[in-house]
């Protein structure tokens, strides 16, 4: 294992042999300085994702970038100053980034061949995450990485057969001068769905980047290169070589490592996805008071300090993964084979429901739909197990970092969630009575079957001449084509958006559009070139589709609720921006926008909002949501006589 290891050091080396021989001292054994420690990893975790994701370098498509990170981690840990940093940063990146310099101050310029915009150049755009293990592969068409040479004309970022084109829809770029400039820049342009044009913006060769690593330490790398000079900047079959005996450290020779080497390397690269890829930071920023590179010292240190280094790394992870909640972020430990052995010895803890539909209300939680003969609708629940519901709340809330409305349904959805238990006694108000209630729990199945529907509405419903209630989260699209004719001359149509729908797609091409591009929602991926999300850069991948003849004729209501999200929240924007009159007793939930996932060295899951969502006015929703234009305030009568106050009050409107 050690002469592999030092076959490793040659082949570093050899692809940076300017850089000079020096000898990596990760075997060394020293005196543990944890705040030298924090300094070593830190700065290496921001050259990591600098050289990672920015780094033009071609040849590092197929490259091992986890075995890499924790063979990093490996080497700087231990070392004593920070001219042994700064030379073994220098070494470690030679082969990956030979034009990266590492030194004691900023530099300004780089001794790079003289190149402008308009030649033939290399850079890399990240649009958000890749899905499932790619992250990071640079390869042209990949979600994360897009190659872009100016050969590319993005003058002609709309081709001549664009449906924006025809006459169906006026297209209407003056609508995006009035977008606050974060949000789109004057290069924005739209792309077909599914597609990816590249703005009509290129960083400039001539200017690289400084980056501040450390105490007396800066990096400094070009952005962009000639193409020819980024395509072969190294031998290819060195980096592949590398990225072998590096896979054969990783997965068959772990013993060169110390476990707590992956530990540390997966909390770096859940820093460096979510520093530099996830599309709303400044709201971590506005609700938190979040700042990046505090976090990644502070995590680093609270793992140093550690002496079981695998927990402390897991939570400072979901710590860390937390300030960026917006409905759609989580973090979970995939099995392993040592894992599964441990499950197998350990009793599995059962999951159970209360047999009742919660809702809250005014500060408190009542019954909306019961299936035990002694708890009614619209009873207050006290206390479940001698714990006041007041607690479960505020404890709850303290574990959410969403939008105030998305904390409280989230919270008041899972109060009742029990393990290991078949029974339950539940404290409860009943008018003026005061009741102790014994109940037999349901299964999660169950619960689920029961609890999708907590008002019991069909999937179409035909409250009066003239009006269609319909439900898409029971509905199919194949459900909404068969009824298409009579929902076409219906007067009032009625959408229930509280539980995630399917696809509304036949609705949604068949409402007229007036005001330019229409559906009301923007979605992005922002795209990056600079490791700074001040110069965020977006394409526009919106499924805006043509409307189709013959239009819906009718009014809309949509029911609305802080349990509408993702999706949901999705079509509610489209719908608001057509006319259509929102009905809700709270915003919506604040979390649109697509998801993703990435996963860590040591089986660490990590899934994160990985789309850029505003209303077209450039208003932005994350952990906002949007305003109903009728705000129903529930009430306990309603409760008790299990009425659905929501679709009431789309009734009254239509009457």
């Amino acid at each position: 294992m050690r002469s592999l290891a030092q076959k490793i050091l040659i082949v570093l080396i050899l692809l940076g042999s300017s850089h000079g021989i020096y000898k990596l001292n990760a075997q060394t054994k020293i005196e543990n300085d944890f705040n030298r420690e924090v300094k070593n990893l830190t700065a290496f975790a921001k050259s990591y994702g600098y050289i990672r994701f920015f780094y033009p370098n071609t040849q590092t498509e197929d490259f091992n970038w986890d075995a890499f990170l924790v063979y990093g981690v490996q080497q700087v840990r231990q070392l004593k100053t920070d001219e042994e940093l700064k030379t073994t940063l220098s070494v470690l990146f030679s082969g990956i980034a030979p034009h990266a310099v590492f030194s004691d101050s900023e530099k300004t310029n780089l001794n790079l061949k003289s190149i402008s915009q308009g030649d033939s150049i290399t850079f890399w755009q990240h649009s958000s995450f890749s899905i499932g293990e790619n992250m990071g592969a640079k390869s042209e068409g990949n979600d994360l990485k897009i190659l872009v040479t100016s050969e590319f004309d993005s003058s002609k970022v709309i081709p001549a057969n664009s449906p924006f084109l025809k006459d169906e829809v006026q297209f209407e770029f003056i609508s995006y001068l009035n977008f606050n400039k974060y949000y789109y820049p004057d290069n924005f342009r739209p792309s077909e769905l599914n597609q990816a044009y590249v703005l009509d913006k290129q960083p400039n060769p001539s200017l690289p980047i400084s980056s501040k690593l450390a105490d007396n330490l800066w990096v400094t790398m070009p952005i962009a290169l000639d193409h020819q000079e980024a395509k072969h900047l190294s031998e290819k079959i060195i980096i592949e070589e590398l990225s072998n005996d590096l896979e054969e450290i990783y997965t068959n020779e772990k013993l060169i490592y110390e476990e707590d080497d992956i530990w540390y390397a997966d909390f770096i690269l859940t820093w460096n996805a979510v520093h530099h890829l996830y599309p709303y930071r400044k709201r971590s920023e506005r609700m938190f008071g979040f700042q990046s590179s505090e976090q990644l010292a502070s995590g680093l240190k609270e793992i140093s300090n550690a002496a079981d280094k695998k927990s402390a790394s897991l939570k400072v992870i979901k710590q860390h993964v937390s300030l960026f909640q917006d409905g759609h972020a989580n973090v979970f430990k995939l099995p392993t084979p040592e894992t599964n052995e441990e499950n197998a010895n350990t009793p599995k803890r059962i999951r159970s429901w209360l047999p009742f539909y919660r809702v809250y209300s005014q500060g408190k939680v009542y019954v909306l739909r019961s299936f035990d003969p002694g708890i009614k609708s619209g009873d207050e629940i006290l206390e479940i197990n001698d714990t006041a519901i007041s607690a479960l709340i505020d404890d709850g809330i303290q574990n959410e970092e969403a939008s105030p409305q998305l904390n409280l349904w989230s919270v008041t959805n899972t109060i009742g969630s029990l393990f290991n238990a078949t029974e339950a006694s539940i404290k409860l108000k009943r008018d003026d009575k005061i009741l102790t209630i014994e109940v037999n729990t349901i299964g999660q199945k169950d619960y689920f079957k029961y609890f999708r529907n907590p008002f019991e509405h069909k999937p179409f419903e035909y409250p009066n001449q003239g009006t269609i209630y319909i439900n898409p989260s029971l509905v199919s699209p194949k459900d909404l084509n068969d009824r298409l004719d009579e929902i076409q001359k219906a007067d009032h149509l009625i959408f229930d958006l509280r539980v995630y729908p399917n696809s509304l797609k036949e609705i949604l091409d068949r409402i007229e559009v007036n005001n330019g591009l229409g559906k009301g929602l923007i979605i992005s991926n922002p795209l990056n070139m600079y490791p700074n999300q001040e110069q965020q850069f977006h394409i526009w991948q919106s499924a805006l589709t043509i409307p189709k003849k013959p239009f819906l004729r009718a009014k809309i209501s949509v029911l609305v609720s802080s349990s509408t999200m993702s999706r949901g929240e999705t079509f509610t924007s489209y719908f608001k921006n057509t006319g259509a009159t929102l009905i809700g007793d709270s915003n919506t939930a604040g979390a649109s926008g697509g998801i993703n996932w990435f996963t860590t060295p040591g089986k660490v899951r990590i899934w994160l909002t990985t789309s850029y969502t505003v209303r077209q006015n450039g208003e932005e929703m994350q952990s906002i949501g949007i305003t109903p234009d009728i705000l129903v305030k529930q009430t306990v009568k309603g409760f008790k006589e299990g009425k659905d106050q929501l679709y009431e009050a789309a009734l009254e409107k239509r009457n």
